[in-house]
């Protein structure tokens, strides 16, 4: 289910991390995966509701309704781009919760009244993993289904989640014990269920969130992983690849949407940024002014700019591009978050913004923050 997430400091999440790497993060992350703002509330109890009939009668507009509802809200407006209070964000996440049971509660209520329709077995898992969601932000939706009716996948979800529990009751000592409670239990259910995915696909959270060792010795642990499914042992490979990229050459060449050809290695005198970006994504959108401006003002000094875009709408892009009068090089294949060029880097948030030096080394891969002072320092170096 590729709903993304969006971060407290601004970054767009994909679904492959969507399980718990939000929650594991530092103090003041947050995570967005619930229904839409149209979504009624779950009753006061938690569970999902079980109203007979809430969908149109019409089952393309029902699984209409349901795939609106899945689309995950703007963060609350009077956040006002800042980090959320405890408080704000434990009201956030309640809301959350109980928007994520009434999607389940829809799901299943889809399921049973249309059996036939192509989409039934979809609904099942929908229902399955925003349970899931919401007993992740606290409802017990999840954890009050009846384990006589729940299948092996189901158990393995649960007890991930209680893996979680235990592991975030450790959050005032600090991240490491966290990841270090989160990690030991999830090798335990990936030695219980040794033909799951999931547990390979989790541990990524302490490969991303770790120390350098401890993720270089989890990562290479997945790409041996004969369970670990082919999309997480490619996004591992990618990940130990990064793990020693700094200082190295950045050798990303493709034919951009225009039709031009672009190779960094052959943009060396220059300095690059290079964007991973989307016009569906909020906090790309809400830097890309910055941006725009900052290449107006330092291209003429020698700054290059590259967009790896992760849109799936050619027209949105082309859109974005006009409006904002962007003229740098795009890298376009409508595959989303399947973006190659992505792909090859484990690029699993957005924007990721990268700089490459005059030597065409690539400097650092968390550019966003300061970014033009960052373009001035490597602009006024010699090669």
């Amino acid at each position: 289910m590729k709903i993304g997430k969006i971060l407290s400091n601004g970054r767009q999440v994909s679904a492959p991390l969507a399980f718990l790497i939000v929650t594991l993060a530092l103090p003041g992350s947050l995570r967005a995966e619930p229904a839409s703002e149209k979504s009624g509330a779950a009753p006061a109890n938690g569970k999902a509701a079980e109203a007979p009939v809430r969908l149109p009668n019409d089952p393309d507009k029902a699984w209409k309704e349901i795939e609106n509802d899945s689309k995950p809200p703007a963060l609350p407006a009077e956040w006002g781009g800042k980090a959320p209070t405890e408080e704000q964000k434990n009201t956030f996440y309640k809301v959350l919760g109980e928007r994520s049971a009434e999607v389940a509660a829809k799901a299943k209520e889809f399921y049973t009244r249309f059996p036939d329709h192509a989409k039934a077995g979809e609904a099942k898992e929908k229902e399955r993993r925003f349970l899931q969601q919401a007993s992740a932000y606290g409802n017990n939706a999840a954890s009050e289904q009846d384990e006589a009716t729940m299948t092996d996948a189901d158990k393995l979800h649960k007890k991930m989640n209680d893996v979680q529990t235990r592991a975030l009751k450790l959050k005032a000592e600090g991240l490491p014990a966290v990841l270090k409670e989160f990690e030991s239990g999830i090798r335990a259910l990936a030695t219980e269920y040794p033909d799951r995915p999931e547990p390979w696909d989790a541990l990524m959270v302490v490969a991303q969130r770790g120390e350098k060792d401890d993720a270089k010795r989890v990562l290479t642990d997945i790409i041996a992983a004969k369970s670990a499914d082919e999309e997480t042992r490619t996004r591992a490979k990618a990940m130990l690849k990064l793990a020693g990229a700094i200082g190295q050459p950045l050798e990303i060449s493709f034919t951009a949407l225009d039709g031009k050809k672009v190779d960094l290695q052959k943009m060396k005198g220059k300095v690059v940024l290079v964007d991973f970006w989307a016009s569906w994504c909020g906090p790309c959108m809400q830097g890309l002014p910055e941006v725009v401006d900052i290449y107006q003002r330092y291209h003429e000094k020698g700054l290059e700019i590259v967009g790896i875009n992760l849109d799936k709408d050619k027209k949105a892009l082309e859109r974005t591009l006009d409006h904002y009068n962007i003229p740098w090089a795009q890298y376009f294949d409508g595959l989303g978050w399947g973006n190659k060029i992505a792909m090859e880097y484990a690029i699993s948030a957005i924007p990721s913004m990268w700089l490459v030096d005059k030597a065409g080394l690539l400097r650092t891969m968390e550019a966003r923050q300061d970014l033009e002072k960052k373009v001035k320092d490597l602009l006024v170096e010699k090669i």
